[in-house]
């Protein structure tokens, strides 16, 4: 009666075959009856890498695993649950005395080397053996049941053959372990022996999607990248070590960057049988080295772009790299510059400050410091404030990285500004005298208070006027003629004036006094002189040159039709005239009334500041500050 037992679990072949054994028509029985020590046994036999057989009962019934499959030939499956002496008649002789030694003694027994005929698909074949037997006892201790064997074949042919299967296998532990996709195409098929199981966590699809037809993996390369890659496999074919690099595009749309190396693995006439190769995943390294290009990059730009001068330095201070601009500002080159060779371009009065500065930065703290540099192009010094801070890495200081940035043009700003602020203070002064000396001058001679506030108002809107145009830009000059017109303009028309000279620049107090003059004798001529009558009016002024140098010389000459009468008082004007101008400008100041007019002269120095701070063209600047 066929077994129908569910004893010995198990999925290899030998367990489905013990399973489905009749063993009831056997001296056995049922395996389901069989003591707890031969299953332990035949548990450990089933799951053995290495041929082991079973000899249990008076009989020596045969039980074996997977492994003896192979050694007994074409006597499996029919050896199963027959007697050792029906399935090896043919070395019984040797066999069966050593099996019945152990079985009768109860003791291990090992024979080395043993030399054994034995028929292999149907032929008689000689091997050796190393055979290793145990006695199997009931209830672990008692009286011999049976036995178990362990085969070691030592013929050449199986040695070789195991130390393949070995080798082959701890190439597999090794392949299934890698993170590398590891493969292995055969030549004469093209088709693929090997493909590590990294290949699905990589690739996205089960390896069996290209073990079963190679031409598969050629659907996920990069369209860009596919007549390149493809190309690489025939010179492997020809004895070549290639190396590309791809990218693949995976189910989900996600794209990887692969380096494969594939090599050839020659056979015994030395040609390639087998394409060994590895793909490494290096798609996380080339976004980390694009995430450093793109950042470098955008470092490099912002350098690039910034004025300033950017540099880098050792620990000690010496120069180890500098930005485009220092090149084109100072015509070092960054191999100029290194060590201590940046100091060329410091102005020579400033090279110790730089030393001093760079120490007190090496004992602790930021590096600050003024000093000058040459610049290539015209030879000039510049200042340059320079600010640098140290790069720490585990407490110690790896590098400085450092910006000088051009402050000539501010220092220049702030001193003007200094001299602004002080013009306009020395400027609200003289002014607030002015008006003083206005204020006191016009109180006299005014018969009533209509006539001293329009005389007031007058003198100070031509005060006034003169700020306008000194104010329109800082520091600037007040072109005479424009000064002498203005005042002109709202009192006299125009065929009734001549005037002549050549371009003069007034300071502004040298603008602010003759304005205030000009102002005067133009109102007194409206009121006693040409202005007031049909007469007419020159104007001429020039330039001599005196021991004391450049003088300005105005002349005010007036034509009447009628003869004037003699001025009856000193006014405002003659103060202003003969007093204020040899006290303010250093000069000299007449005024004369002839019988057909007024004749005024004024002179004074043409200098720049003479009587208030001035900022002029003649600012120094650069390294002669």
């Amino acid at each position: 009666m066929k077994g129908t037992s569910a004893w010995p679990p198990g999925t290899s072949a030998m367990a489905r075959h013990i399973r489905d054994f009749d063993w009831d028509s056997t001296p056995l029985g049922s395996s389901a009856n069989w003591g707890a020590e031969v299953r332990s046994v035949l548990m450990m036999v089933l799951g053995a890498p290495m041929p082991m057989n079973m000899y249990l009962g008076p009989d020596l019934l045969l039980l074996y695993n997977d492994p003896s499959c192979e050694l007994f030939g074409d006597k499996h499956p029919g050896a199963l649950g027959r007697p050792a002496r029906e399935v090896f008649p043919e070395v019984w002789d040797t066999l069966g005395a050593r099996l019945e030694r152990v079985l009768s003694e109860g003791r291990p027994l090992t024979l080395e080397d043993q030399p054994v005929a034995l028929d292999r698909d149907g032929e008689r074949a000689k091997t050796v053996f190393n055979l290793h037997s145990t006695p199997i006892l009931r209830n672990g201790e008692g009286e011999p049941i049976g036995v178990v064997t362990v085969y070691e074949e030592m013929t050449e042919q199986a040695v070789t053959q195991r130390a393949l299967r070995k080798s082959e296998e701890r190439f597999r532990q090794f392949g299934n372990a890698s993170t590398d996709v590891i493969w292995l195409i055969d030549v004469a098929s093209g088709q693929l022996d090997y493909i590590s199981p990294a290949f699905e966590d990589i690739w996205g699809v089960p390896c069996e999607t290209v073990l079963a037809d190679r031409s598969n993996w050629a659907d996920f390369l990069h369209p860009a990248d596919r007549e390149r890659v493809m190309g690489a496999m025939p010179r492997c074919t020809r004895g070549e070590k290639v190396t590309t690099d791809y990218r693949i595009v995976r189910p989900d749309g996600e794209v990887r960057h692969i380096r494969d190396t594939g090599f050839p693995i020659p056979g015994p006439d030395g040609s390639p049988v087998r394409i060994g190769g590895i793909a490494r995943d290096l798609t996380d390294r080339t976004r980390q080295r694009k995430a450093i290009e793109d950042s470098e990059r955008r470092f490099r730009t912002l350098v690039e772009g910034i004025p300033q001068l950017v540099w880098s330095a050792t620990p000690d201070g010496k120069c180890k790299w500098v930005s485009p601009q220092w090149t084109a500002y100072t015509g070092l080159s960054v191999e100029d510059s290194r060590g201590h060779g940046w100091l060329a371009a410091v102005h020579p009065e400033d090279r110790e400050e730089a030393r001093r500065d760079w120490h007190h930065a090496e004992t602790g703290g930021d590096l600050r410091g003024e000093w000058r540099f040459r610049r290539a192009r015209d030879g000039t010094y510049r200042w340059f404030q320079t600010r640098a801070t140290p790069v720490i890495e585990k407490g110690e200081v790896v590098e400085w990285l450092g910006t000088s940035t051009d402050v000539e043009d501010m220092i220049d700003l702030q001193e003007r500004q200094k001299l602004l602020l002080a013009e306009l203070q020395h400027r609200v002064r003289n002014l607030l005298a002015m008006v003083r000396s206005i204020i006191r001058q016009s109180a006299e001679g005014y018969d009533d208070v209509e006539d001293y506030v329009a005389h007031l108002t007058g003198r100070i809107d031509a005060m006034a006027r003169t700020q306008v145009m000194l104010t329109r830009k800082a520091g600037a000059a007040v072109d005479l003629e424009s000064l002498i017109r203005e005042e002109l303009a709202r009192v006299a028309e125009e065929d009734r004036l001549a005037m002549a000279g050549p371009s003069v620049d007034l300071s502004a107090k040298a603008a602010e006094v003759l304005t205030l003059a000009i102002h005067e004798l133009a109102t007194n001529s409206i009121k006693y002189g040409a202005l007031g009558c049909d007469g007419r009016l020159a104007i001429r002024w020039f330039v001599t040159r005196r021991e004391t140098g450049e003088w300005l010389e105005v002349m005010w000459k007036e034509n009447c039709p009628e003869p004037l009468g003699e001025a009856s008082r000193r006014g405002f004007g003659t103060e202003l005239i003969e007093g204020r101008v040899p006290y303010e400008l250093k000069g000299e100041g007449t005024m004369r009334v002839r019988p057909d007019g007024l004749l005024a002269e004024i002179a004074f120095p043409l200098e720049a500041g003479a009587s208030i701070l001035e900022v002029g063209p003649g600012h120094d600047q650069g390294a002669g500050r």
